[in-house]
């Protein structure tokens, strides 16, 4: 206080000091109430019971934790994640962002995912996301990273059959198709066998094809069927 004579004992309280609001900011207005004075001279003295004063309310570190969530292959090597915030005070509610991405495009499991720029968004209920400063450990920034798995794309192969001479042989050759690749993956489709049910000539005839297989440097990202039928005609020589 000021106006104390020299070598009075004082003390001072107060019921209350108050921001005008809860927000994170720097030199934010504090409103001190109730104060009272006592000690051995308190009653000595009459003072104000109000004042003014400044502090500071700092962000709330907290940590933002990942969980990658599986896809099937979309040649991307973008991922979603569930992203869950430990060390929010009760009450506040946010949306949380990011962005997730695995090392490489390929099928695999477990595969690690780089989850940076994590981001607090929304305004919920009084929620102010400026009231918090992620410091995730290990990284000590809003970045982490989690684990998820890509697994291969299903597509269908259907054969569509070429007419032959009769050779007295079951074989025939047909051309492979595939409905679902992913534009600019380099595959390639083959089969072990393409075979009439007889030899005799005949129109519109069954063809069995077997042993469909997907090579290429893409191959392993997709999935098909092994077997397909068609048909093709025997023509007389």
């Amino acid at each position: 206080g000021t106006g104390l004579v020299l070598g009075d004992t004082v003390s001072y309280t107060q019921t209350s000091a108050n921001f005008a609001d809860k927000n994170a900011g720097l030199g934010k207005t504090v409103t001190v109430s109730g104060i009272r004075l006592s000690g051995l001279d308190g009653a000595n003295y009459k003072a104000n019971t109000t004042t003014t004063t400044t502090a500071s309310i700092t962000p709330k570190a907290i940590t933002v934790t990942a969980m990658g969530i599986n896809k099937v292959y979309d040649a991307s090597l973008n991922d979603a994640v569930t992203l869950k915030a430990t060390g929010v005070i009760s009450g506040d509610v946010f949306g949380l962002s990011s962005a997730a991405v695995f090392a490489d495009k390929n099928v695999g499991e477990s595969k690690p995912v780089t989850v940076s720029g994590i981001t607090l968004t929304g305004l919920n209920a009084g929620s102010n996301p400026m009231n918090y400063i992620i410091r995730n450990p290990i990284t000590n920034n809003n970045s982490t990273s989690t684990t998820a798995t890509i697994t291969p794309k299903v597509i269908v192969v259907t054969a569509a059959g070429i007419n032959k001479v009769y050779d007295g042989t079951l074989n025939d050759e047909v051309t492979l198709k595939s409905t679902g690749l992913i534009e600019g993956d380099v595959v390639t489709l083959t089969k072990t066998s393409a075979l009439f049910a007889t030899t005799t000539v005949g129109t519109g005839k069954a063809v069995s094809v077997k042993g469909i297989a997907i090579e290429g440097a893409d191959a392993g990202n997709y999935k098909a069927n092994t077997t397909a039928t068609t048909s093709a005609s025997i023509t007389a020589p």
